[in-house]
């Protein structure tokens, strides 16, 4: 085994021997985190290695943990087509959580590392981390979404998760971080908004420049998502939009990647359109890394060329120099072979091709991936989930949980008095992080009577829920809720529940641990706070605020209603 990867190894060097090398960085931002000026050609590439290197394939890990047939297939991928790229997600959110008791850092790296070993031009090993590095190994520091850190009204946050992120992806073999998010919550649907720092241009540019230099200081490249492509072919011509301002800053701080809005035939479909992104983004902004796009879709069996085909070369017209393709299930990619049949045939115009993979193999020598193959911590990480982290990640929690409304001074409750009843309201997605709330609140706080409610209760599990609403001095009303069009009956009856709440009983506060935009479904709470995220040190901070008169300190980043502008937040006199 050992013998295997120092020739794939020495192999990698040798081919990357054969490049010319960067010969003058231009810089676009800080010295820690400049960009190159890509001139680097790929004339030691074959045809089939260029088109492998411009593609991206999505990979779960968690299947591939639990899943040989998933592992072994994924293994024929990356010999077969050679991408450039993977992409570490998983849509497996209801049981991950029990998953990873079991998966662990050290078996993902053992993973990546037999990745590198399928190629011999090294993989940029993509993850998203907007919340840390923790997805893929709970030994790592979990930290809340990135609206909490809007809430914290402090960009120095910013800069220190990024920093603890960064040392804990790289760990696990992670060098492309698609983060930041730098559009502001309004371009987003409701159940995304908590992805955004807040709604103001500047401080969002800001909060991602923070982002950008920690975890490119770190060597691995940030990824700026997402570049509002999609807005820009709606607007008028010669018509300015502010929303790029977040980009610009972002660009100037050395932004290495920018991920634009998904590829779409239809938008891209005009010469108009793509000369919009060229414009806007290499023109206007003097942006020069990569530039990725997803193709849409999860069905396995649309990924055919004649769907995506026209979406991959319009993309590259455009401007893409990387797509990253939905999860695969199985050993074929038609889209990669109906490319690398025209190659062989001479029907392909290589241009594009050439350009893109250029930018890529660019993108992986500024990394120094080949060096850093050999270093990877194949036996383990060290320096992860490290005190220090842990109190970085509380005191950001600490910080921004926000008291919203307050009424009459409903909060904080008197446990030992009052006769409080709490409904803990969980979504299919938020089973684990509502039990660990509700266990941990009810062995605390023991005079305390919990009602646990997941999915939609029945007609004598309404009964129950009013008669006790209506017996308690106070209820507590815990949101592990998420607007999301897949479940979008169950969000509509726990809202009609919680109305019906509102009328059996006059002294009801609420807090939500995903969005603040809950409070706009409930006039009549009389209390309610926001932590911007499930975390345990969430859970444990908005219990001692409720329950401990500990004082809130957080601000909303965004505004909600005429009723609640951004910058509010409440205290206790």
């Amino acid at each position: 085994m050992r013998n295997t990867k120092k020739l794939i190894i020495a192999a990698s060097l040798l081919i990357s021997s054969t490049f010319i090398l960067f010969s003058g960085c231009e810089k676009q931002g800080t010295e820690n985190a400049g960009t190159q000026q890509f001139t680097i050609p790929v004339s030691g590439l074959t045809d089939i290695r260029k088109i492998g290197q411009i593609f991206c394939i999505s990979i779960d890990p968690i299947r591939y943990y639990i899943s040989p047939e998933y592992e072994n297939s994924i293994n024929i991928l990356l010999r077969k087509y050679q991408p450039g790229a993977v992409y570490l997600t998983t849509e497996f959110e209801n049981w991950k959580q029990e998953t990873l008791n079991e998966f662990n850092g050290e078996k993902l790296l053992a993973d990546i590392y037999d990745m590198h070993e399928h190629s011999l031009i090294p993989l940029l090993i993509g993850a998203d981390f907007e919340t840390g590095a923790w997805q893929w190994d709970i030994s790592a520091t979990r930290f809340s979404y990135p609206m909490a850190l809007g809430a914290t009204q402090s960009t120095g946050f910013a800069y220190r998760q990024a920093k603890i992120t960064a040392a804990e992806a790289k760990a696990q073999g992670i060098n492309w971080i698609f983060t930041p998010v730098v559009n502001t919550c309004d371009y987003f649907p409701d159940r995304l908004k908590i992805l955004c720092f807040g709604n103001d241009y500047e401080t969002v540019g800001e909060f991602g420049r923070n982002f950008i230099i920690g975890f490119q200081e770190a060597g691995l490249a940030s990824c700026v998502k997402y570049f509002p492509l999609d807005t820009l072919v709606k607007l008028p011509d010669n018509s300015e939009y502010s929303g790029l301002l977040p980009f610009s800053i972002g660009i100037e701080a050395g932004a290495l990647s920018v991920m634009c809005s998904p590829l779409d035939t239809q938008m891209l479909s005009t010469v108009q359109s793509r000369d919009i992104l060229r414009t806007a983004l290499f023109d206007k902004l003097g942006f020069n890394g990569l530039v990725v796009g997803a193709l849409t879709g999860n069905d396995n069996e649309a990924i055919t060329s004649q769907k995506y085909m026209p979406a991959v070369f319009e993309g590259l017209k455009a401007g893409y120099t990387m797509i990253i393709l939905p999860e695969v299930i199985g050993t074929s990619i038609p889209v990669i072979d109906r490319i690398f049949s025209e190659s062989e045939e001479s029907d392909l115009d290589m241009s594009l091709i050439d350009a893109a993979s250029e930018k890529v193999i660019a993108l992986k020598n500024h990394l120094k991936l080949h060096n850093d193959y050999k270093a990877l911590p194949y036996a383990g990480a060290a320096g992860v989930g490290l005190e220090e982290y842990q109190n970085t990640a509380r005191k950001i929690t600490d910080e921004s949980v926000t008291l919203v409304k307050n009424v009459d001074g409903i909060l904080p409750f008197d446990y030992e008095t009052q006769h409080i009843v709490t409904l803990t309201l969980m979504d299919e997605s938020s089973v684990f992080e509502g039990t660990v709330y509700y266990r941990t609140m009810t062995q605390k706080y023991e005079n305390i009577k919990n009602i646990n409610i997941v999915g939609t209760p029945d007609i004598r599990e309404k009964k129950e829920i009013m008669r006790r609403v209506s017996e308690a001095d106070v209820v507590l009303c815990s949101f592990f809720l998420r607007p999301d069009d897949s479940q979008s009956g169950f969000y509509d009856e726990a809202i009609d529940l919680i109305n019906k709440v509102l009328l059996a009983n006059d002294n009801v506060a609420a807090v939500s641990f995903y969005s603040p935009y809950l409070i706009n479904k409930f006039p009549g709470l009389k209390g309610y706070i926001v932590t911007y995220s499930p975390t345990e040190h969430a859970m444990k901070t908005v219990t001692e605020i409720i329950f401990e008169k500990r004082n809130p300190v957080g601000k909303l980043p965004v505004r909600l209603s005429d009723d609640y502008p951004a910058g509010l937040g409440l205290q206790y006199e």
